[in-house]
């Protein structure tokens, strides 16, 4: 009798494995449906041995995932898509060698996506390092004011220095917007960077207080920053 239960009990522990392993495999096909709805299956099969490479360097399939998506739901070619996906992959390889296996996929994709932008390993190293939580807004901090105008080196020093200190998630991307706004009110890129540096080095530019209640005209703290006097002409 004691055997027959055994027997029994193996038998329902072996259908609940394959069982449950059917419900995995399944899930895990899920993922790219809506790629095998509009592409061959030579095509998936490309990307999924793509994927599969990727994950097995510690890059999370969701993110390769979401990429072959995205490139479907635009109907890109099926060579262009698998060239997109691989090209990510590389990517994303090179941010797991830099911050290590098991990194967040949001802070993984934007240490990516900023080295595609020129920003510096060592200093998405340094930002990831020191800053766990905050390096991705971070980063793109530095993002936003590369597309302003101003310098790539200029760009992280200023993000480094607000960083050091206080500045902390959406405090830093106030920078970019204070310096869009010097631009607009007239200063180059150039001087823009060099007055929020120099007021920050002061003490003169803090971390931004929270907005006041709608209503309330009140400037904020810090918000207006003076720009460097532009040098004399020379004399004739």
């Amino acid at each position: 009798m004691k055997r027959r239960i055994s027997i029994v009990l193996l038998m329902a522990t072996a259908m609940f494995a394959v069982s449950s392993y059917g419900v995995r495999l399944d899930a895990q096909e899920d993922d790219l449906a809506r790629v095998r709805a509009g592409y061959d299956v030579e095509t998936v099969d490309s990307l999924e041995r793509v994927i599969a490479e990727a994950e097995s360097d510690g890059v999370p399939r969701e993110l390769l995932v979401e990429k072959a998506v995205e490139g479907a739901a635009k109907r890109a070619d099926a060579p262009m898509l698998v060239e997109a996906v691989t090209t990510w992959a590389d990517e994303l390889r090179g941010a797991v060698a830099l911050l290590g296996r098991g990194t967040q996929p949001q802070g993984l994709a934007k240490a990516a996506e900023s080295i595609r932008h020129g920003v510096d390993e060592e200093v998405v190293r340094r930002l990831a390092g020191d800053y766990p939580v905050d390096y991705p807004i971070m980063l793109q901090a530095i993002e936003d004011l590369l597309h302003t105008g101003v310098e790539l080196d200029e760009a992280q020093a200023m993000v480094v220095d607000a960083a050091e200190r206080g500045f902390k998630g959406q405090d830093v991307l106030t920078l970019s917007a204070t310096l869009r706004r010097l631009v607009r009110e007239g200063a180059s890129p150039v001087d823009a960077a060099a007055s929020i540096r120099v007021n920050m080095r002061a003490g003169r530019v803090t971390i931004p207080p929270p907005p006041p209640p709608p209503g309330d005209s009140r400037t904020r703290t810090g918000a207006r920053l003076p720009i460097p006097p532009s040098p004399p002409p020379p004399h004739r």
